[in-house]
């Protein structure tokens, strides 16, 4: 028979993994917009410079094919111009960040809980409470946040499975940590 903490815990472990997705997933969203949008603006930056480069030419040189490179240079530049004005890719760049970094404030949340849990430090009717007002707000970064991609969960799924994007090895974490909290290699090796 399952015991309160235990079902507890496993609700509570649930929802840190639904968050840890979609918080990687809204950061690979951010990367996937702000990647097309520094694309975009070289591609437009040298697409300026080249219709302005013809122009000049054209005045010194009366030949058709520089008008007509001109010319496609000069709309593929109104293009690209049109398509960031109307996309407005750092903005979604923001929301998708702004709404990664809300989640992850949620999932730093579930972790305290899980420690709680694991340790008995509270009750499970407060660890409970706790829990319900965290999906409470987390429920309301839902309502709120971005549409993402497929390819973003494609390359969240990447990072958090194959290249194990949110883990550290206990060499790795002994490492980052302070002096005063590092483990001894007796305490590491077992």
């Amino acid at each position: 028979m399952v015991n309160k903490w235990e079902t507890v815990e496993l609700q509570v472990e649930n929802a840190y993994a639904r968050v840890t997705w979609s918080h990687k997933i809204q950061e690979k969203q951010a990367d996937i917009y702000q990647r097309e949008y520094k694309l975009l603006r070289i591609t437009d930056i040298a697409a300026s410079a080249m219709t302005a480069a013809g122009i000049m030419t054209v005045l010194f040189v009366d030949q058709t094919w520089i008008k007509l490179v001109s010319a496609i240079v000069s709309f593929a530049s109104v293009f690209i111009s049109l398509y960031l004005n109307y996309f407005d890719l750092s903005k979604l760049t923001k929301l998708h960040k702004e709404t990664a970094n809300q989640l992850l404030a949620i999932r730093n949340k579930i972790e305290i809980l899980l420690t709680e849990i694991r340790i008995e430090n509270r009750s499970s009717q407060e660890i409970i409470d706790d829990y319900k007002k965290t999906i409470e707000t987390l429920n309301d970064i839902y309502k709120n946040a971005p549409q993402t991609t497929d390819k973003a969960e494609k390359l969240a799924r990447n990072a958090l499975n194959e290249k194990r994007d949110n883990s550290f090895s206990e060499d790795e974490l002994n490492t980052i940590l302070p002096g005063g909290l590092k483990r001894s290699k007796n305490e590491l090796d077992g």
